[in-house]
């Protein structure tokens, strides 16, 4: 806590569970307090025990909620602990206006000592919004009413959310900083001083902190307070109500046709589901889930591929990005904007009109967000790396709705948690994407990123070669002769599964993926082995298709005819050793045949060429296996509920015997694949030597948890 840093003052309330430790950090600072403020209507005796204090220097009513009588009776309760003797120093009020602070004068009692000025979200029970009351106090909100009632009264003015959350975007704000040489923060903080006010702004950075504080070495002019004193919009400056739409089940097919995934496993009910329109929103659902008590989960929904119910939350909110989906191609053609709910898809057709690619998922469907967080394998990844590997920076919301940049130069441990250092020099074309961060998202919400653009890597020839299950041995000895002399562009995907031109019986599908194919030219000579060698394919049906984004649509298909009940857990390995694959085989074949219900399952080895991965090291990302290595996921599917057991059984048991026979043939051991896994797992079978750094960042930029869906990274 940086209480010992600079602030005489600390916020604290029952809502927000953090009572003890504030008493804890006042009476371990070598500094005096001066003021320690609660908002709550709820027990002082139970504030007073949990702080271990003594006493409160300043008590706050919440808000007005509750009718006159309740306002009333409430502020006589408190009025008989204050005074200078007992144990409630002064009160005061939060949230109240002049209807309110006349009812205290019109019942004889004494004015309090503070009005807090603040936002309080709560939902409207006759309607499906999220509204934010209108009691805030800022340049674009000045409340003159109130403002100039508590002047005239002698109550003091403490102004909540003085720094806009975040949002310094304001060509205004932003020119006033520049004539001080200070930060828009620090210009905020200062305005609410020279106005009279006692702002209370608020960070869980204690850089961000002491920064925010630093402002009693400048003053601003007349004409700046008037700059800022000018963007005062009344009563449309305090309206906070979201811009997005809220679903909650009594809206019926709309509410259950967002609560839907790309597996039925992933779904829950959802207690509200807000689709921003614009990203100040995010905040604004992360304050009002926080302030409910308890506070509720949060859940944030990309594409909601990933078979795990990351995405979804039973009573929860979810914020689902899918409203947010637009792509911008910059006029240069060196840079491209994609809002939060894109999918892989939007991003290939707009890079597609501009001839330029960048490291995204194989399939159009998959959320942008998700897949980066995790890591990021792709088909470019053989010749460009990891999708993570190629953020240049990013913009976070964090969980108290700070709003922050992170780069390699700025708030760089930040930068490592949700991807890393890129290690490489050379800067090419840039794509900037807005987007979640699902897979490995622990610590906000992803507003924006910047990614490393390239030349279009088309035409690309894709499709299936298949092979009968008793060719396994013959298939395997030809893979390993290919991959002594494959290259980044150009990759395979090994399948086990049933197809239906075998009957459904055990078959080994090959699934090529050969870039800059001009005319056949290339994979013609790639995938000669594969064809014209020792073993010869019952079906092969690969074509040519022009670019990535048709690329991506090649399994459409087979995904529609798949079983929909979907688990997927994933591993990852060094090389394809034989008595491995083999024994992957062998328990597939056994499971699938004794399990009609559960023959839809597949196994799905990946074959990228591994040099761009391992050219970054262990260390300088949060992903931590940087030796050669290959990926395998495990897909359990069946139609039937009654099978989802023994499916999701058989997928971990399989999973970990991959792990287990991996460490036992190579000597290392590689733990789980991030993207693929399901929150259950040990994190640090994730994360490995990475999670110590990886859990302080969590203690300090998500001390609540609120991001805690996923893997979840435990604080200090």
């Amino acid at each position: 806590m940086t209480y010992n840093l600079l602030h005489r003052q600390i916020d604290t309330a029952q809502i927000y569970r953090n009572e003890a430790q504030v008493g804890a950090a006042v009476k371990a600072s070598a500094s005096k307090v001066a003021e320690v403020g609660d908002k709550t209507t709820a027990s002082v005796q139970s504030s007073l025990k949990k702080l271990d204090l003594g006493y409160i220097d300043l008590y706050l009513i919440h808000s007005g909620h509750g009718g006159k009588a309740v306002r009333l009776q409430t502020y006589r309760t408190l009025l008989e602990f204050a005074g200078p003797a007992k144990p409630l120093r002064s009160i005061g009020v939060s949230n109240y206006g002049v209807k309110h602070l006349e009812e205290i004068r019109e019942a004889g009692l004494p004015t309090p000592t503070v009005n807090q000025i603040q936002v309080l979200i709560h939902s409207a029970s006759n309607r499906t919004a999220l509204i934010v009351a209108p009691f805030k106090l800022h340049p674009f909100c000045q409340q003159k009413p109130i403002v100039e009632y508590c002047r005239a009264h002698g109550i003091a003015i403490q102004a909540y959310c003085p720094l806009l959350r975040g949002d310094f975007s304001n060509p205004v704000i932003q020119e006033v900083a520049k004539e001080v040489n200070k930060t828009p923060a620090q210009v905020l903080s200062r305005w609410s001083i020279q106005k009279g006010f006692v702002p209370l702004p608020k960070s869980s950075d204690p850089a961000r902190v002491i920064s925010n504080a630093d402002i009693y070495d400048f003053e601003l002019s007349d004409a700046a307070i008037a700059k800022l004193d000018a963007l005062d919009r009344g009563s449309r400056g305090s309206s906070l109500k979201l811009q997005g739409r809220v679903l909650i089940p009594a809206n019926g097919d709309e509410y259950k046709s967002a609560l839907q995934r790309n597996s039925p496993l992933s779904v829950l009910p959802a207690k509200y589901i807000v689709q921003p329109a614009v990203y100040s929103d995010i905040a604004l659902v992360l304050a009002f889930a926080a302030l409910q008590n308890p506070p509720l989960e949060i859940a944030i929904k990309g594409g909601g591929v990933h078979s795990s119910t990351w995405s979804s939350s039973d009573g929860g909110v979810v914020i689902d990005l899918s409203s947010l989906r637009a792509v911008t191609v910059s006029d240069d053609k060196s840079s491209v904007k994609v809002q939060g709910g894109a999918l892989w898809g939007d991003v290939y057709e707009e890079c597609r009109k501009s001839g330029i690619d960048v490291v995204g998922a194989p399939l159009w469907f998959v959320g942008v967000g998700g897949f980066l967080t995790g890591g990021g394998y792709g088909p470019l990844s053989g010749s460009k790396g990891l999708a993570a590997d190629n953020i240049l920076s990013a913009t976070v919301v964090l969980a108290d709705g700070q709003i922050t940049t992170v780069s390699a130069s700025e708030n760089s441990d930040l930068f490592w948690a949700i991807r890393g250092a890129n290690e490489s020099k050379s800067r090419r074309k840039k794509l900037t994407t807005r987007i979640f961060s699902g897979g490995g998202g622990q610590f906000g919400v992803l507003a924006e990123v910047e990614l490393k653009a390239f030349p279009q890597v088309g035409p690309i020839t894709s499709g299936i070669l298949v092979y009968p299950g008793n060719e396994l041995r013959n298939v395997l000895k030809v893979v390993q002769e290919w991959k002594v002399t494959y290259s980044g562009k150009e990759k395979l995907n090994i399948t086990f599964s049933r197809p239906g031109p075998l009957v459904f019986k055990p078959a080994v599908i090959i699934m090529p993926w050969v870039s800059e194919d001009e005319n056949l030219a290339r994979s013609k000579i790639i995938l000669a082995p594969f064809r014209e060698g020792p073993i010869k394919p019952l079906v092969d049906k690969c074509s040519l298709a022009p670019d990535t984004l048709t690329a991506s649509h090649g399994a459409d298909a087979s995904v529609a005819l798949a079983p929909k009940r979907l688990r997927i857990r994933g591993a990852l390995f060094a090389d394809y050793y034989e008595e491995l694959i083999i024994g992957v085989w062998e328990r597939w074949v056994k499971f699938t045949e004794d399990n009609e219900d559960a023959r839809g399952t597949a196994i799905l080895w990946d074959l990228t060429h591994p040099k761009k991965l391992t050219e970054v090291t262990s260390t300088a990302t949060a992903v931590r296996i940087r030796d050669d290595n290959y990926w395998v996921a495990v897909q359990g599917r069946t139609n039937n509920p009654a099978a989802d057991g023994i499916v999701s059984d058989f997928v971990a048991s399989t999973v970990a015997f991959i792990r287990n026979k991996n460490t036992e043939l190579s000597g290392k051991d590689y733990g789980y694949f991030l993207s693929m896994a399901q929150g259950d797992e040990n994190p640090a079978d994730i994360f490995g030597d990475n999670l110590a750094r990886l859990s302080k960042l969590k203690s300090k930029f998500d001390p609540k948890n609120v991001f805690k869906k996923g893997v979840a990274i435990p604080g200090l």
